[in-house]
């Protein structure tokens, strides 16, 4: 009986060896579209639990979303034309649920400052813009499927993807994005009622606009500088 249990337990100690020696899986940065999937907007699966999303800016012009399937089944995402990064990690369904975050100008402000985990993100820019055209590849974009094009693709099981937004920032005065702060994407109107920052940011995230332009014109509306 001592026999078996030695082996049983050194059988369980080398598998949980093999887990924690294990390399962690990569994120997926070519997703693919599958059909059989649930499909669900965003900031649903985000205020369920379905997944996981940050945001991780290379500067204040765009950086990379990263979003996380908690699921044991793949799960199709769609994502919002535009969105807005703030910096930390709020407790977003239960902001969301108190009906917004700032006023109409656009601001969080500094509201975060007291939830960064020491990141000292209150100190950062919020970003405003979307993954849009950005070129999901290989059959990323759903076709077909409600026209959703490139803001549609699938998360596998348990698996993350990531995938490039381009942004500008809008909050002016304080520190721009980097690498060392994570960023939490929120919707559009749950940060600013102003209809034409809404809009801005939506094409700032299709691509389309001049960076200089786009800032400058962000900051105008947002900020009020001229």
């Amino acid at each position: 009986m001592m026999g078996r249990s030695l082996i049983a337990g050194l059988l369980f100690a080398t598998f949980t060896a093999s887990l924690i020696a294990a390399p962690p899986r990569r994120a997926i940065s070519n997703p693919k579209f599958d059909p059989d999937a649930k499909q669900m907007d965003l900031f649903e699966a985000m205020d369920q639990g379905v997944v996981d999303a940050k945001m991780v800016a290379k500067n204040s012009l765009g950086g990379n979303l990263i979003i996380t399937n908690n699921q044991a089944e793949p799960i199709t995402v769609k994502i919002p034309e535009g969105f807005v990064g703030v910096p930390g990690v709020p407790m977003v369904s239960a902001q969301f649920g108190q009906g917004g975050f700032g006023g109409g100008q656009g601001g969080f402000g500094g509201g975060f400052g007291g939830q960064q985990g020491g990141q000292q993100g209150g100190q950062n820019q919020s970003v405003g813009g979307g993954q849009g055209q950005s070129g999901i590849g290989g059959g990323g974009g759903i076709g077909g499927a409600g026209g959703g094009g490139n803001n549609f693709f699938s998360i596998p099981a348990e698996r993350a993807v990531i995938v490039p937004y381009k942004s500008v920032c809008l909050e002016h005065g304080k520190a721009e994005p980097n690498v060392r702060v994570q960023y939490t994407p929120v919707p559009v109107e749950k940060f600013t009622q102003n209809v034409a920052l809404q809009e801005l940011i939506k094409q700032v995230g299709s691509g389309r606009m001049d960076e200089g332009a786009a800032q400058a014109a962000a900051w105008h509306i947002a900020n009020g500088m001229s």
